[in-house]
Order: structure tokens, then C-alpha cells, then sequence
């Protein structure tokens, strides 16, 4: 497929979201800084809001899930400190979710217009196979914590995976995670660092995976993931 010049819309909607990633990027920085990316700043922060104690976590941990680097796992602690086991998760985990599909949508509204002009299409590289191979990739990356959060999401807006699959996968991955941060979660230290040398690999895997399918068919893969799509008498799914 041959290059298509980048337009100036897609520049200015880029530059309007790599600013919006710069400003979250400040603000959670800022509350790093401070202090308040602990469990006991987090659980401080939120409770001196009284009512909105709620409100100020989850909106932290949006925050902190498009950054990046900066760590949840305190956030989602002080989640099930301040508000119980139930309640707590119910707060963290809605909210990692809402951050993870904000970093998916930034990306794929800003970078993947950018990378089909370079590249001359969406990063998918099986344009035979389904939802099903990223849903697996993206699920098996949330299932580990040294693996950087918003890397993925960012990784999967890339690529032609759509967003319910992709919020499916991501709401189940982190469904046993982040019940471990709940209950046992002081025990565990994930450096950045390793966070985001895990996400570059796991974005270069969520690459990969289909391109090697694609063009290798190992064990009768590209098959098994193939796109079964309906005629016009089957109607829509």
C-alpha cells in the first residue's frame, strides 16, 4: 500500500494529544512529588475530599494509568484501604479501566492516523485474523505487574483491534491483579523501569505474534484465527 502524506489535521490532532499526555504527564508527576503516589499519601489525598474521597482516587488513577511510568499499585491499595475490600476494588479497577481506554482512544485517534500514512497501513499484520489473537496477547499482558499498563494500551490503539476486545481483555486481566493488590498488595514493588522495559517488549510481541501468524502460519494458526466474516444474507453481527 503506497505512503500517504500526513495532513495538517492529523498533525494538529497529534499535537493536541501528545499536549494532553504532556499536562497528565505534570499532574501526575506533580502528585508523585508530593508524595501522594503512596498508599498512605493516596489514602491521605482522597480521604481529606470527605465524599468525594471516591472521586479524587478514581480520577488519580486515570490519570497516573495514561501516564504511564508512575505507579497504581499504591493507588489501588489505598482503594481497599479507605473503602473496603468490595467497594475498593470496584473503585480501582473501574477506573484502571477507564485509564487504560483513554490511553487506547488517545492512541488510536493521534498515532495510528500517523503510523497507516508511514507505514502504509494499521499496525495489524495479519489482515486475515480476528479480534481473537490481540484479545489473547492483550489479556496475557495484563495478567503480569512488571508489564507497563499504558504501553499496551497505547500498543493495542495501534493496531486495528477494536475496542471491545480490548476492554473485555483488559477488564479480565486485571480482574485477579488487582484483587491481590487489595488484600496483600503492600508486599509488592514493581520498578518503572522494569514496568516499561516489560510494556516495550509486550508491545513488540503484540506485533509480532500477527505478522509471524500471517506470514509463517505456524501450527495452522492463521486459520484458527481467521476473520469469519458474514455475507450480506447472514446479516450483521
Amino acid at each position: 500500500m503506497p505512503r500517504i502524506p500526513l495532513t495538517a489535521s492529523i498533525l494538529a490532532r497529534l499535537a493536541g494529544v501528545l499536549a494532553v499526555i504532556g499536562l497528565a504527564a505534570w499532574a501526575g508527576w506533580s502528585l508523585y512529588e508530593a508524595g501522594h503516589l503512596t498508599r498512605e499519601g493516596m489514602a491521605h489525598l482522597a480521604a481529606e475530599h470527605g465524599a468525594w474521597a471516591p472521586l479524587t482516587l478514581m480520577g488519580t488513577m486515570v490519570l497516573v494509568v495514561i501516564v504511564g511510568p508512575l505507579p497504581t499499585i499504591p493507588i489501588t491499595m489505598a482503594s481497599g484501604l479507605l473503602f473496603g475490600p468490595v467497594a475498593g476494588f470496584a473503585y480501582a479497577w473501574s477506573a484502571a479501566l477507564v485509564g487504560a481506554a483513554a490511553s487506547f482512544w488517545l492512541a488510536r485517534l493521534a498515532g495510528r492516523p500517523v503510523i497507516e500514512r508511514l507505514a502504509g497501513g494499521h499496525l495489524n499484520f495479519c489482515p486475515q485474523c480476528s479480534d481473537r489473537l490481540l484479545f489473547w496477547i492483550v489479556l496475557g499482558c495484563r495478567l503480569f505487574p512488571f508489564i507497563s499498563f499504558a504501553l499496551v494500551s497505547y500498543g493495542a490503539g495501534l493496531t486495528a483491534m477494536t475496542t471491545r476486545a480490548f476492554l473485555l481483555a483488559t477488564g479480565l486481566g486485571m480482574l485477579p491483579m488487582t484483587a491481590l493488590y487489595i488484600t496483600v498488595g503492600a508486599t509488592l514493588v514493581v520498578d518503572p523501569l522494569w514496568a516499561a522495559i516489560g510494556g516495550l517488549a509486550a508491545v513488540a510481541f503484540m506485533l509480532a505474534v500477527p505478522w509471524i501468524i500471517d506470514r509463517l502460519n505456524p501450527f495452522g494458526l492463521r486459520d484458527l484465527m481467521r476473520e469469519h466474516r458474514r455475507t450480506p444474507e447472514q446479516g450483521p453481527r
